[in-house]
């Protein structure tokens, strides 16, 4: 289902820069509409469906990489220290998922909840959430592009 290679290069290695640009994008503007509330009905929709594309490309991402993890395993190129890093990588990763999907699902919810003029009480709360969410989720992706990046280019360190 998920491509093993695109144009010679390993799918994964490709697609994960969707997340890391879409991931904190969509975090940004998260943030600037729970709190400046006038947004929230000019860009309010905008910002939701980034949210929902940097959790789609996300899970994208995850499976692409679990591809990537098999085809270097079958190849026997996957040992040692870089195993251990791909597995903190994985580990890292499988998490983010989740992050970024409460992300989306706080921001569309605070869009759908102000279009349906609900007590801002309830707004406030999941504006909240969505901020932790947000803040979680770019520190859940700078950790994973880390621990992706040092298992190629410092396995060992």
């Amino acid at each position: 289902m998920i491509p093993e290679t695109v144009f010679g290069l390993p799918f994964h290695v490709l697609v994960n820069h969707g997340a890391v640009v879409l991931v904190p994008l969509a975090a940004l503007g998260v943030i600037a509409i729970a709190v400046v509330p006038r947004w929230r009905e000019r860009y309010g929709v905008l910002v939701a469906g980034l949210t929902v594309v940097a959790s789609l490309t996300t899970f994208v991402t995850v499976a692409s990489g679990e591809t990537f993890e098999r085809s270097l395993t079958e190849a026997g190129q996957l040992g040692g220290p870089v195993a251990d890093k791909v597995e903190e990588h994985k580990s890292l990763g499988n998490l983010l998922r989740w992050y970024v999907l409460v992300l989306a699902v706080a921001a569309v919810a605070m869009v759908v909840l102000v279009r349906r003029n609900v007590a801002r009480n309830v707004v406030l709360i999941v504006a909240v959430v969505a901020v932790v969410a947000a803040g979680a989720s770019v520190v859940q992706v700078v950790r994973t592009g880390h621990t992706g990046s040092t298992a190629v280019w410092n396995p060992a360190g």
